[in-house]
């Protein structure tokens, strides 16, 4: 009854009992007024309410007990509870009241409260975990693992968490490897850049000299052009020249051949005349033999005869002399007449010669023109090849700049991955600095395979360019 009045009994019926209680005891001590007074009647009637007293006085001793009591510990341990006291345990949670109930509702906040307290040092201990990942990672150490397993739930955190960093490792090993190949290969392409810069020059140089010595030779071939044409003109001439020469030596021999036909013209006629003084000189004679004959009579006419004879005499002498002198001149025109004919023989020769190399000086003044413009060609295609090629030097440095732009970014990306450690690559880390700008390679010849912008290259082949 008891047990159940404290520990089952709600307040309500606990109050309603305490009213009946409460009734029934002033009811017993009413009861003894209602007796007569007098010997043992008086003595009941005083026992009744003595006896109401004293059971009242029980009854809320009991009452207190049973009920103020386990409220005012309950509110104490509210209290202690509401302070942080978790690790006390909470009494009469087996009430059935209210009290049962605040104490069922206390003991779920403390284990609440518990819990949470468990759960707040795991999750330090995750955090502190977690946190000294993150500093090693941090710091640059994708190789760290959180090896502490977590709590419930956390434990996929933790899985994911080394996960992510198993996987960001791998990749930054990978960035790390690629990095690596930037750096090498920007080195290589800045070291090509830097012997194809230097090349590029040189064959700039080159085929600017090149161009300045065919434009030279260019100028030479138009002059010689010129030249040959000047030449081809003055062959004209000469043969135009030669061909007059030839009708010139063709009229003297027609008056060669003219003048000794004269002179035998005149040879005849000398003839004549040598005949006339042979036959006065007959008759001088003849006249001379009749003065003499004649006497005195005759002498004046043999003077006259004898003069007549010297005369004809002289005569005869003159023409022989000049029959002599005609011989002579006859003999002298004929030899001329061979030697013109001859020299005409000789003009014509020169004539067809000079065809023959006015004809060559025409072939050669065209091949001279032909080559003076194939080399204004070839000049203007070098000139063209020396632009490009001064084009192409630009590009080169612009290319060679990029490229060593392009390997001190990588340098300075590998120096940056360098600080990450992901366990594979902490020997090749410490194994591995960073480079340092590569120097020119020495062009020797040997033979190169592999990266052909970097094949050395002789002086000889450009001369022969």
């Amino acid at each position: 009854m008891f047990e159940w009045f404290e520990k089952k009994a709600p307040i309500r019926q606990k109050l309603d009992t305490l009213r009946l209680i409460t009734l029934f005891l002033v009811c017993l001590s009413s009861l003894g007024a209602l007796l007569p007074l007098g010997g043992l009647a008086t003595s009941v009637a005083l026992i009744f309410p003595a006896l109401a007293i004293v059971l009242m006085a029980l009854v809320m001793s009991a009452a207190k007990r049973m009920i103020c009591d386990p409220y005012v510990a309950m509110v104490v341990r509210t209290e202690g509870l509401a302070a942080g006291d978790i690790d006390s345990p909470i009494e009469r949670t087996d009430y059935l009241d209210c009290v049962g109930r605040m104490a069922r509702a206390s003991n779920i906040f403390r284990e609440q409260a518990v819990a949470l307290r468990q759960s707040s040092a795991e999750r330090e201990i995750m955090v502190s975990q977690i946190t000294t990942a993150m500093k090693a990672l941090a710091e640059g150490d994708l190789s760290y693992r959180i090896v502490t397993p977590f709590p419930g739930e956390s434990e996929q955190l933790r899985s994911d968490f080394n996960a992510a960093l198993a996987q960001l490792a791998e990749a930054m090993g990978e960035v790390v490897d690629s990095t690596r190949t930037i750096d090498t290969g920007s080195a290589e392409i800045r070291a090509a850049s830097d012997d194809l810069a230097g090349r590029t020059e040189l064959q700039a140089a080159r085929l600017e000299e090149a161009s300045a010595a065919m434009q030279q030779v260019t100028s030479l071939v138009g002059k010689s052009s010129n030249q040959v044409t000047e030449i081809n003109r003055a062959v004209s001439q000469a043969h135009g020249e030669a061909a007059n020469g030839g009708t010139v030596v063709q009229r003297a021999v027609e008056a060669m051949t003219a003048i000794q036909q004269s002179s035998q013209a005149v040879s005849q006629i000398i003839s004549v005349i040598d005949g006339i003084a042979f036959q006065t000189n007959l008759l001088a004679l003849n006249a001379g033999v009749e003065a003499a004959r004649a006497g005195e009579s005759g002498r004046g006419f043999a003077v006259v005869a004898t003069e007549v004879r010297a005369l004809a005499q002289r005569s005869a002498t003159a023409a022989r002399e000049i029959g002599e002198l005609i011989s002579s001149s006859t003999g002298h025109v004929e030899r001329g007449v061979q030697l013109v004919s001859e020299t005409g023989e000789v003009l014509r020769h020169i004539v067809g010669r000079v065809a023959e190399v006015s004809t060559l000086v025409e072939g050669i003044t065209e091949s001279a023109q032909r080559q003076s413009l194939m080399l204004s060609e070839v000049s203007g295609t070098v000139s063209e090849l020396d632009r490009m090629t001064q084009q192409n030097a630009a590009m080169v440095e612009q290319s060679t700049a990029a490229a060593r732009t392009l390997a001190t970014v990588a340098q300075q990306l590998r120096a940056q991955t360098t600080r990450f450690q992901t366990g594979a690559t902490k020997a090749a880390h410490a194994r591995d600095a960073a480079p340092a700008a590569r120097p020119r390679r020495k062009t020797a010849p040997l033979p190169v395979s592999g990266n052909l912008a970097l094949k050395p290259v002789g002086s000889a082949d450009w001369a022969e360019f």
